[in-house]
């Protein structure tokens, strides 16, 4: 049985998802916010449009859980994504010339602003709390 594993002591565990609903055009982006304790600290879910590309929506969610979380000042923080394309981008491992950009470079923004932040790839089996939420916010 796979666990979620806690932050090192005074830090915040962020971990994100998006959920896509072709038929309706939906995303749901899923966002927790966990302790050293494991305690939740803050949870949100959000209904946007998708607009074609999974790769945008994982990154949107990243955004989304970012700017909750430092404008609650849950920080240093470790962010866990299970995309792995999401994290490398965000971590400028690689690098898009597609709208996603713009993302990307908030997301950047948000972190250089604040020390101590770290960007992880994690299997789904890891980061089912976060994907139940990205569920409810389509409406499933």
């Amino acid at each position: 049985m796979s666990m979620w594993i806690p932050p090192p002591d005074k830090w915040f565990k962020l971990n994100v998802d998006a959920s896509i609903d072709e038929k309706k055009r939906l995303v749901g982006l899923g966002m927790v916010i966990r302790d050293s304790k494991g305690e939740i600290m803050a949870a949100a879910g959000k209904r946007t449009e998708f607009y074609g590309d999974v790769e945008l929506a994982k990154v949107e969610a990243i955004r989304f859980g970012v700017q909750i979380a430092t404008e609650s000042g849950l920080v240093p923080m470790i962010i866990e994504s299970d995309s792995m394309n999401a994290v490398m981008l965000v971590k400028g491992k690689t690098s898009s010339i597609k709208e996603i950009y713009w993302v990307i470079s908030d997301i950047q923004m948000l972190i250089s602003q604040k020390a101590n932040f770290d960007v992880c790839y994690i299997p789904r089996i890891y980061n089912s709390a976060t994907h139940n939420m990205t569920k409810i916010a389509t409406g499933y």
